[in-house]
């Protein structure tokens, strides 16, 4: 066309002309008609990449990708439903036994395989595992203590205690403890000889709100204040710092399964 339109004057007859623009339109169908094969194979290609075969069979159990109620958009698996037979190679005819339609015919896209959970049986208690822990020393190792001692108990059945040791040193032991009662109270000691002050100057107090507990550790924490209250580990105070008090987990498989600590971050 760019041809005719720059020539001075068409030459030839309108017949041969059209029958000429018809072939290079032919020909130029033709060259885009394969551009846009080639085209179409690289998207497929880019699309399935991860593409998966899938297939299912009579019996199996699937989830079915249906609307849900009066949203437009919304969907969600709902089943799981029955496989009745495969119709054609992408479609397949579900059983819906509690819906209007007892069957219905799904698009393989909005399937998806249905896997049950494995049930478990219950299992008889075959050995029961002592709490106590055997030392290579041969003697059992007394159960982990929290911040309440039992210091009372254990000294009256400390000749108990000490049979690992020998005659002598058990004695030894044992006069020690008597000669040093107020080290082994029921309740922890607090010094008064050593006080120490922080300073903090004259920069901005921090003061964080307290944290959320969950009722469990609610009453855990309520113990905990009026235990240390009572043995004036604590006092009540009215400055203008303070910081939540949080229960950290230990690690070292102690009964007492948490330790009472407060949270600080400069």
């Amino acid at each position: 066309m760019r041809e005719r339109l720059l020539e001075p004057q068409a030459q030839g007859d309108i017949l041969q002309y059209v029958s000429t623009f018809h072939d290079r339109l032919s020909a130029a169908w033709k060259v885009a008609a394969q551009n846009l094969t080639g085209a179409k194979e690289r998207m497929k290609g880019q699309y399935d990449r991860k593409a998966v075969q899938r297939s299912f069979v009579p019996g199996d159990k699937v989830l079915v990708l249906t609307p849900v109620g009066r949203e437009r958009f919304g969907t969600r698996f709902s089943g799981p439903y029955m496989v009745v037979r495969k119709v054609g190679a992408c479609n397949y005819v579900i059983s819906t036994p509690e819906r209007r339609q007892k069957t219905r015919l799904c698009h393989i896209n909005l399937l998806k395989l249905y896997v049950e959970r494995d049930t478990a049986n219950p299992v008889g208690c075959i050995v029961v595992v002592p709490s106590d822990r055997e030392r290579e020393e041969g003697f059992l190792a007394p159960e982990p203590v929290g911040a309440r001692l039992d210091n009372s108990r254990a000294c009256e059945q400390l000749q108990e205690q000490l049979k690992h040791l020998l005659k002598a040193q058990a004695q030894d032991v044992m006069a020690l403890v008597a000669a040093h009662p107020s080290l082994f109270r029921d309740r922890l000691g607090l010094t008064s000889l050593v006080e120490h002050d922080v300073d903090t100057g004259g920069v901005m107090p921090i003061k964080q709100h307290p944290y959320r507990l969950p009722p469990f550790k609610k009453e855990k924490v309520r113990e905990e204040v009026e235990y240390m209250l009572e043995i004036g580990a604590i006092e009540p105070g009215s400055g203008e710092w303070s910081s939540p008090v949080v229960l950290i987990p230990k690690s070292d498989g102690c009964r007492v399964d948490s330790r009472f600590t407060i949270y600080r971050y400069a």
